[in-house]
């Protein structure tokens, strides 16, 4: 389990490995020598991979950290960590990360669901991703919905995912909890029983996955009951797992977490902790934002019946960040602008020119997320005229400037 212990030397301590102590202002007893800390991951996931490579990239930028690598060994338990100063642990239940807490003075808990109630806490904003997953689908513009996940973990995300699906008056069907009882007694049978529920759900339908592990296990499920996807049933995930992502089939959309940043602000935590810095308990959870959707096969699709509007979204999809107009869409479909508008109200909720600026929007938000070009570089990839223009209608569609937007999501690295 433990993946790293390295020592962090404070500034006026001597660099020893002694315990010895000596009265700092006022009395305080401070410790003179390295401070030990660890950190404590399963490095078999890709969410614990990155939780360690933020780790890491925060003690590259320090002289003072020195780390220490073993990443040989599988998990086998608290007993793995050692008695330190600090420990960070990622993808452990609360009560694994109160059982750590004996090894270490100070813990911080990294976690895939924030519904762990634990202090300090670094975690993905569950109702984020469950809102923006939510949107996603009802652009793929379906009406039926369900969500398949462990209630005891991911009830935050389910709760996200129902909010907005409230808003555009559609509901959730959820996954029976017996589903996920007792599941690793059961390594085959629970598909047959996964299978069995998906075939009652309303077709067609979009499932959210809490992760891409429960993703891929309907991914299967359907392959083995002959159900189509992403015709009958869409299908997406959360984190990004490429690997979990690239190698189903089909290849499965999901929700990019940066759980890079996870383990570097973490760590930071950590290190503030540390120190002795009296931090308000309101600052002791901190909610990283999550990315955008990854589409891949499984909800590469459009949920309706009108075989015209189907074609137009898709050209929209190809052609909507060049110079494209709705008049260019109408030289391709056989219809009258108020006809193509009508039916694409009623088949969407939205008109053609509103679904030409959602796709520039979602690819502007990629490019200020992922990228560092610059205002006009990503005005002018989106189909914009001018800056001037994207940030006018960023602005009207999010709230905010694309510069402000992409503040949100600048990594705290520096």
């Amino acid at each position: 389990m433990v993946l790293a212990c390295g020592g962090l030397l404070f500034p006026g301590w001597t660099d020893s490995e002694n315990t010895a102590v000596r009265h700092g202002n006022h009395g305080r007893i401070v410790r003179i020598g390295r401070m030990k800390v660890a950190i404590a991951v399963d490095g078999t996931t890709a969410f614990g991979r990155s939780v360690f490579r933020g780790f890491l990239q925060f003690a590259n930028t320090r002289q003072d950290w020195s780390v220490h690598e073993d990443l040989r060994r599988a998990p086998r338990g608290a007993e793995d960590c050692p008695v330190c100063d600090g420990l960070l642990v990622a993808g452990a239940n609360a009560d694994t990360i109160e059982s750590l807490r004996r090894r270490a003075r100070v813990v911080v808990g990294c976690s895939e669901s924030s519904l762990i109630d634990a202090s300090p806490l670094v975690c993905a904003d569950d109702q984020q991703v469950g809102e923006i997953v939510a949107e996603h689908l009802l652009a793929c513009a379906f009406r039926n919905f369900a969500y398949y996940g462990d209630l005891r973990i991911g009830r935050a995300r389910l709760h996200g995912f129902e909010r907005r699906l409230a808003a555009a008056d559609f509901h959730c069907h959820i996954a029976p909890p017996a589903l996920f009882e007792n599941r690793d007694d059961r390594p085959h049978p629970w598909a047959e029983e996964l299978a069995r529920w998906i075939d009652t759900l309303p077709k067609p339908v979009g499932i959210f996955a809490w992760n891409d592990v429960e993703a891929r296990e309907l991914a299967i499920a359907c392959k083995d009951a002959s159900i189509p996807i992403p015709d009958q049933v869409a299908i997406i995930g959360v984190n990004n797992d490429e690997l979990l992502c690239e190698s189903a089939w089909p290849p499965l959309s999901s929700l990019s977490i940066d759980f890079v940043r996870v383990g570097y602000v973490a760590a930071q935590l950590l290190e503030r902790l540390l120190a002795g810095e009296n931090i308000p308990e309101e600052e002791r959870k901190i909610c990283v934002r999550p990315g955008g959707v990854i589409r891949r096969q499984s909800t590469d699709v459009l949920a309706v019946d009108d075989p015209d509007i189907a074609r137009a979204v898709a050209i929209i999809r190809e052609h909507a960040c060049g110079p494209f107009t709705v008049k260019d869409l109408l030289r391709e479909i056989p219809l009258i602008r108020r006809t193509l508008e009508r039916r694409f109200i009623e088949k969407l909720g939205r008109t053609p020119y509103e679904e030409i600026t959602r796709v520039r929007m979602e690819m502007a938000q990629t490019l200020l997320r992922e990228t560092n070009e610059t205002l006009p570089r990503i005005a002018q990839r989106c189909g914009f005229c001018a800056p001037q223009a994207l940030n006018y209608m960023f602005r009207k569609a999010t709230g905010q400037t694309p510069a402000a937007y992409r503040r949100l999501y600048r990594s705290e690295k520096s």
